[in-house]
């Protein structure tokens, strides 16, 4: 099992962007080169202190995972439960990456407006999860 943390920036000419999105992910591409891994893309949408300490913050918050392997995102979420995470949220298959690698272009500026890096994301939905 391959837990994937990474992000496709690129600061290159003075400004972010991703250096692959929308018809691709890291994500996938990772899955692609390493065929028999089981790629879970996790983590990948905060602030490190918090990826392992969701604690850092209060009131409620959510983390996002992917992959094509089920076994394994189970085994993902038993690990991310025991660091603290009380709702992991499953996006379904590894192209969901494309999703969750592109949150970082609303993350950096998050990151501006609250330095400290110490915030994350909550899904209201009118279902229970």
């Amino acid at each position: 099992m391959l837990v994937d943390v990474a992000n496709p920036l690129d600061f290159s000419n003075g400004s972010m962007k991703l250096f692959v999105s929308n018809t691709d992910s890291l994500g996938e591409q990772i899955q692609r080169e390493f065929p028999k891994a089981r790629v879970v893309k996790a983590l990948n949408t905060l602030n490190t202190s918090i990826q392992v300490n969701p604690g850092l913050l209060q009131g409620e918050h959510d983390l996002f995972i992917c992959g094509n392997d089920k076994k394994a995102k189970d085994e993902v979420t038993k690990i991310l439960k025991s660091f603290g995470w009380k709702r992991v949220i499953d996006l379904g298959d590894i192209k969901a990456s494309r999703g969750m690698e592109a949150i970082l272009l609303l993350f950096m500026p998050l990151n501006q407006a609250f330095p400290d890096g110490y915030f994350n994301y909550h899904i209201v939905s009118k279902k229970k999860s």
